[in-house]
């Protein structure tokens, strides 16, 4: 039986890695070091846009399905980021470019506005 999962470790580059929140990436390459018949680490590449790699010990992988081309791992060092749209924190944000806008004698007036150079007023 570990025969089986280091053949299994071995052979799981290009396997979608997994932990309890979902997919982590892909596993991109092994790194061996102790051993020659089992990866020490895998390395999972994770990111569309930005790559990083995470470099995960095997003791962490909990199951491996080389048919699904699927590796799960237990307590993978990652933090989640949950991106929001910019639009979502701008509730209390001034709309107005250069400060706000106040009504003052029937008409808008900006505020917070250094007036232009020269200008007396």
């Amino acid at each position: 039986m570990l025969e089986d999962r280091n053949y299994r470790l071995s052979h799981c580059i290009g396997c979608a890695a997994h932990d309890r929140g979902g997919r982590l990436g892909v596993v991109a390459d092994l790194e061996y070091g102790s051993r020659t018949d089992r990866p020490d680490f895998l390395l999972v590449r994770r990111g569309l846009f930005r790559r990083r790699t995470l470099r995960i010990p095997v003791e962490q992988v909990v199951e491996i399905d080389l048919d699904a081309r699927r590796v799960v791992i237990h307590g993978a060092p990652v933090g989640r980021v949950h991106w929001r749209h910019p639009a979502e924190e701008i509730e209390d944000a001034v709309e107005a470019p250069f400060g706000a806008v106040r009504e003052s004698e029937g008409r808008p007036r900006l505020t917070n506005v250094m007036p232009p150079r020269g200008c007396v007023g």
